[in-house]
């Protein structure tokens, strides 16, 4: 409301809500140089919740990758180097998805 009255005492005409996507292209143009000076003047906590906000409403209209997992059979996998020198399949030569080793490091 504040921006609305302010336009209409200038004489402007009323601003446009920030759309998502509109942010996003700002914020490529350089806008968020503007975003981190303001950020580093508030607290820690007060940081982070600010940053979680702007990222979870530059992202809500973005369109979403569909997730593939991709999990191929231990037999397939190559190690550059195992601790212990563990045979594939075995202790820390494990990295399936669903293995009780996966990876270590």
């Amino acid at each position: 409301a504040g921006f609305v009255a302010a336009a209409e005492a200038l004489g402007l005409p009323a601003p446009r809500p920030l759309q998502p996507s509109t942010v996003r292209a700002w914020m490529r143009r350089g806008g968020g140089e503007g975003v981190l000076l303001h950020l580093t003047g508030l607290d820690p906590s007060a940081r982070r919740l600010a940053c979680r906000c702007l990222l979870a409403y530059v992202l809500s209209d973005a369109p979403t990758a569909p997730v593939t997992e991709v999990n191929p059979p231990e037999a397939w996998r190559v190690y550059s180097s195992v601790f212990r020198k563990d045979a594939a399949g075995t202790g820390h030569a494990r990295s399936a998805l669903d293995s009780e080793q996966a990876w270590s490091a």
